[in-house]
């Protein structure tokens, strides 16, 4: 009988009632990159440090989309949190990937894959109906790896922001 691989959220366990950090990427990442880039990003966490001060973290990858690193202590430096993002960005450019966020909007597509788009289009989608309330989002706003454990991350557009650019919730520009 096989056993079963664990969860991606296990490494995230440990660090429950800590911040987190999500790097969304601009596409998904095929197994062997995700292990690579795992790989490396745990060796950069091993050395990790804010102001002299060792800074634990651990990483996961969820979705094969988006990274989640969580990190004790909770407050650590900008320098530290900078040195992070460049190393994201440098793992990033050698795979022909950039990391996205902000404006955009993450959610399952009617066949389970990850889709990204804008604001706009995702409105769109919404008055189609090729999105609803029950589509599954990602919050890449959550800053506590609690939200990540606990359903605040992956969740039905209905029960997110999300919801505010659904047709009954979008307000007159």
């Amino acid at each position: 009988m096989p056993s079963e691989s664990p969860s991606p959220l296990a490494s995230l366990e440990a660090f429950a009632g800590t911040p987190c950090l999500i790097y969304p990427a601009s596409r998904s990442l095929q197994a062997s990159e995700a292990a690579a880039l795992l790989a490396e990003l745990n060796a950069f966490l091993s050395d990790w440090a804010s102001h002299g001060s060792p800074v634990t973290g651990t990483a996961a990858l969820l979705e094969n989309r988006f990274v989640i690193v969580s990190h004790k202590p909770l407050e650590i430096a900008g320098c530290s949190r900078d040195s992070l993002l460049f190393f994201m960005n440098q793992a990033g450019e050698k795979r022909g990937l950039q990391w996205v966020g902000g404006a955009r909007v993450f959610y399952k597509d009617m066949e389970g894959n990850v889709v990204d788009v804008d604001r706009p289009t995702f409105r769109k989608l919404a008055a189609e109906g090729a999105v609803g309330p029950d589509t599954l989002v990602f919050d890449t706003t959550v800053r506590e790896t609690d939200g990540v454990l606990h359903g605040k991350f992956a969740l039905a557009a209905k029960d997110s922001w999300h919801a505010r650019l659904m047709p009954e919730n979008v307000a007159a520009p």
